[in-house]
């Protein structure tokens, strides 16, 4: 909560110099702090301006990041088998790219993953896993937002 005004305001400078690799990562953040505090409407809205940036401009390992906050942000929203098809997506593009994600993205993916194979199990959660991996970027990113954007 006390980050967000920095991010709010690196995301104002970085727009200011049109820097596209600063302004995904300091929506991202905001995102994060929305959905942290419940305003999952807000989060998602914020996530998807991150990922079409980075799917224009960014690196496509950005894509991964991005699919990975979302997933974060439903499984703060209790949207549990929606977590495991984010991560599922996440996870076919990272083995597509043939990349290794940083330390900070695992953490991320796993505060994500915990609390849906909580709620759901571990055998609900493998089949959206696997359900999810057979979806692109862009299908999973369209998924969530309809079926949160419902509920938002």
């Amino acid at each position: 909560q006390a980050a967000r005004p920095i991010y709010e305001q690196l995301l104002a400078e970085a727009r200011a110099a049109d820097d596209m690799q600063i302004v995904p990562r300091a929506i991202s953040a905001i995102a994060e702090s929305a959905s942290e505090d419940g305003r999952h409407g807000e989060a998602l809205a914020l996530l998807e301006e991150a990922y079409r940036i980075d799917r224009e401009y960014g690196d496509p390992s950005e894509v991964i990041h991005d699919l990975i906050y979302f997933a974060r942000s439903t499984a703060l929203a209790g949207r549990a088998e929606l977590t495991a098809k984010l991560l599922g997506a996440a996870a076919a593009k990272q083995d597509e790219l043939g990349i290794v994600v940083p330390d900070w993205v695992v953490k991320l993916r796993e505060s994500a993953e915990s609390p849906a194979r909580e709620q759901i199990g571990d055998e609900v959660y493998e089949v959206a896993w696997r359900a999810g991996g057979r979806l692109s970027p862009e299908q999973a990113v369209e998924l969530t937002l309809h079926e949160v954007g419902q509920d938002a």
